[in-house]
C-alpha cells in the first residue's frame, strides 16, 4: 500500500514539473518560430534556386515542431487528467 502511494506521488509530481518545463519553454517557441519564419522568407527570396528548394523542404518541419511544442502544454494536461496515475 505504501509503495504505491511513493509511485503515484512521483508520477504526479513528474508529471506537474514536466508541465511548468513546457509552460516556462512555450514563449521561447514562438520567437524561435518567428525567426525561422524569417530565415526561411531571406532563403526563397534571395537564395537562389538552392535556397528555395532547402526552404520548402524545412517549412513542414518547422511548422510540425512549433506545433508540437506549442501543444504539448495542453496534451500533457488532457494526459494527466485522462489517466491517472
Amino acid at each position: 500500500m505504501i509503495g504505491n502511494s511513493l509511485i503515484t506521488a512521483d508520477a504526479s509530481s513528474l508529471a506537474t514539473k514536466l508541465s511548468n518545463v513546457f509552460k516556462e519553454i512555450q514563449p521561447f517557441v514562438y520567437i524561435l518560430c518567428a525567426a525561422a519564419v524569417v530565415v526561411l522568407g531571406v532563403m526563397l527570396i534571395a537564395g537562389g534556386e538552392k535556397g528555395r528548394e532547402k526552404a520548402k523542404s524545412w517549412a513542414p518541419a518547422i511548422l510540425i515542431g512549433s506545433l508540437c511544442i506549442s501543444g504539448a502544454v495542453t496534451i500533457g494536461k488532457w494526459i494527466s487528467d485522462t489517466f491517472t496515475f
